[in-house]
């Protein structure tokens, strides 16, 4: 009965482990379980966030690849506005514009999207404000 029980919960851990990384693009230990429990709740459950069936969080894909998102973006806003190896160190905002800070340059704008998974993202977001600086 215990190697039964050892056995469920290593494949439940896998299966936390996947979708983790799959869904949030972290590993487990990077994430409260509690939020894991409540998003996975509000899914339908685990098997619902890593099934392609129809009414699943996999169902919908791409034709084509994501990449053509990017690319759209970059036509939309005009190829020259984009920069590409420059990494975001970090990015303030307050009611109006943003600041956006790269290894090679400093940008003001009026919105940013940041695209990275959130535990990446939170490393370059700065609580202070631009009124600040």
């Amino acid at each position: 009965m215990s190697v039964f029980i050892h056995s469920s919960v290593a494949e439940m851990k896998e299966q936390i482990g996947v979708c983790n990384r799959s869904v949030f693009g972290v590993e487990p230990c990077q994430m409260s379980f509690l939020f894991f429990l409540m998003y996975a709740a509000a899914a339908g459950g685990l098997l619902a966030l890593l099934e392609s069936t129809p009414g699943c969080a996999q169902e919908f894909k791409i034709k084509g690849g994501t990449q053509q998102l990017s690319e759209c973006l970059a036509q939309r806003v005009g190829w020259k506005n984009v920069r590409l190896g420059s990494a975001v160190m970090a990015i303030w905002q307050d009611a109006e514009l943003a600041r956006v800070m790269t290894t090679n340059d400093t940008f003001l704008c009026r919105a940013v999207i940041v695209t990275c998974p959130p535990h990446l993202a939170g490393q370059c977001v700065s609580p202070m404000f631009l009124s600040t600086r």
